[in-house]
């Protein structure tokens, strides 16, 4: 069926700009890079990426360590052996693929979508269509549909679904549900929900009961997949309909209607959503409300470190954008004393990627001084592991969160980068 919906356009696209694609085509076959092949040296990648596309805007002016902290980011990962490290190596790319999105960066992602070398290079595709679909940008979105999809014929199951889906809901930002549906028709639960959600935004009435009931009934066979896709189209309902404060209450109280059986940290992801949709709308007294319920989640909760450091990093920086600053700051302090209060006790592959939120609440928050001093220390505990994998890995994640914040490293700290970036290889 889809290729019956897509295939005479999508080889009228392409051909039609085959010219400018030659390059991209040559890097698609389904093994993409391979062990051996030359990875691009990071400095390479702080410059300005290249047109590839006339049809996407060029890269928005970022500060030149921003560029460097993305190229080294996926420079690191790229280094990763395909075998048998596939998968980190592509879910590592791809998030420098989001990252460059978010940041305003189209060039840039094509450039590095075309090096995933599995079924993400797709989702990369997917995901470049999305931003198009944002913007209103036709022809671009055409294109890298096109390609996502070819890459999503190529795989299977949920890997195939999440490619699909990710078009689905650029159609449905377009305008076009029917096609949308037609993508997303034989997709998993946890593949389709993303769908609801996205139609959620822009619900009328009777699409609101339609959605509630959905969340009833899922809560009520225990689906934790259908669960989790009611709750996220009922927070877009949430933002949607906040000025009716009667249907907004309603959202409310369906969504906490349904908590049997889901995680808490996923109630305090939906509190936080609310908190912020909240905040969107003016209201930041409810916007507190919905915080102070996730702390008592955390506090009544029994965690690991790995699990609370996160948990209450996020809570803080959701505070501060509720309007409480200095509270939030203060519960960011306890938070990092709480850190090294059982840092010892907590296993080194774990430890980077404890305190890193924290880092990025603390430079949301604007407090620089204290965001850097933490970073350091994420830098220096995701040096520990003895092996490259989960130095590379903690190395990007940690070089993606100080660029998306625009936190720029001293010279002291661009030594100590480079440093353990020159230091990954065998064994990994």
């Amino acid at each position: 069926m889809l290729s019956l919906i897509h295939g005479s356009t999508a080889l009228l696209r392409t051909c039609g700009a085959a010219a400018l694609f030659l390059p991209l085509f040559a890097g698609l076959a389904l093994g993409g890079v391979q062990d051996g092949d030359e990875v691009p040296e990071f400095a390479s990648l702080a410059t300005p990426a290249v047109v590839l596309d006339a049809d996407l805007p060029v890269d928005a002016e970022l500060a030149p360590f921003q560029l460097e902290l993305l190229g080294m980011a996926f420079n690191a990962v790229s280094q990763l052996p395909l075998q048998p490290h596939i998968k980190n190596r592509a879910l590592g790319q791809q998030a420098v693929v989001e990252t460059c999105l978010e940041l305003g960066l189209p060039q840039r992602a094509l450039r590095y979508s075309r090096e995933i070398p599995n079924w993400r290079r797709g989702f990369g595709f997917a995901s470049l269509a999305y931003w198009c679909a944002e913007r209103d940008l036709r022809s671009a979105f055409e294109r890298y549909e096109d390609l996502a999809l070819e890459v999503a014929e190529t795989d299977q199951d949920w890997r195939r679904d999440r490619i699909r889906v990710q078009v689905a809901r650029a159609h449905e930002l377009l305008g076009d549900s029917a096609l949308a549906e037609a993508l997303s028709a034989d997709a998993i639960d946890a593949e389709a929900g993303k769908l609801r959600a996205e139609r959620a935004a822009k619900a009328g009435g009777e699409e609101f009961e339609e959605i509630l009931a959905f969340l009833e009934e899922s809560a009520r066979v225990q689906s934790f997949d259908l669960t989790g896709a009611g709750i996220e189209a009922c927070l877009r309902l949430f933002d949607r309909f906040y000025d009716d404060e009667e249907r907004r209450e309603q959202v409310v109280d369906a969504i906490v209607a349904s908590w049997r059986g889901v995680p808490l940290d996923r109630r305090i992801d939906a509190l936080v959503s609310l908190a912020d949709a909240s905040v969107a709308h003016g209201d930041e007294q409810r916007a507190r409300a919905f915080v102070e319920e996730a702390l008592a989640i955390v506090d009544g909760g029994r965690w690991t470190l790995e699990h609370e450091v996160p948990l209450r990093a996020q809570l803080a920086a959701a505070r501060y954008r509720a309007g409480e600053g200095d509270r939030a700051r203060a519960e960011a302090a306890d938070t990092l004393s709480r850190y090294k209060a059982g840092r010892e006790e907590l296993a080194t592959m774990f430890r980077a990627r404890t305190l890193r939120p924290l880092a990025e609440a603390l430079a949301e928050m604007g407090d620089g001084p204290a965001a850097a001093t933490v970073f350091e220390l994420t830098i220096e505990d995701g040096a520990l592991n003895a092996n490259s994998r989960p130095r590379a890995l903690d190395l990007a994640d940690t070089c993606l969160a100080m660029a998306r914040h625009g936190v720029e490293p001293n010279e002291e700290l661009w030594l100590r980068l480079r440093a353990i970036h020159a230091g990954l290889g065998d064994p990994w």
